[in-house]
């Protein structure tokens, strides 16, 4: 995802806060020396082992800073460093009434 089209950002945010989500979601950002295109491929074959389970998202730099702006205190730190950073946002817990014997 790139940070200078704020229709994507804002979709992930939007998706991030929906309380009626049912996936997880997995947003990651780029250790410094891979490329955002490589890094995409990497979690896509990683991520290919969660269909269904799952939304990823691979931001680049710019859209890292921006979702740090809009959600503040996700990431200790909004450059990621030689190590990539993940997050995992998990879909609102629901309460269902239990079946009571009648």
């Amino acid at each position: 995802m790139r940070g200078r089209d704020e229709e994507d950002v804002a979709a992930l945010l939007s998706t991030i806060r929906d309380p009626l989500r049912r996936l997880a979601i997995v947003a990651t950002g780029a250790p410094h020396d891979v490329t955002v295109a490589d890094w995409r491929t990497s979690m896509a074959g990683t991520l290919s082992r969660c269909t269904g389970m799952c939304a990823g998202y691979v931001l680049d730099g710019a859209a890292l800073e921006r979702v740090s702006e809009l959600l503040p205190g996700v990431w200790t730190s909004p450059s990621v460093g030689s190590a990539p950073s993940y997050l995992v946002w998990t879909p609102p817990t629901r309460r269902t009434p239990s079946a009571t014997p009648g």
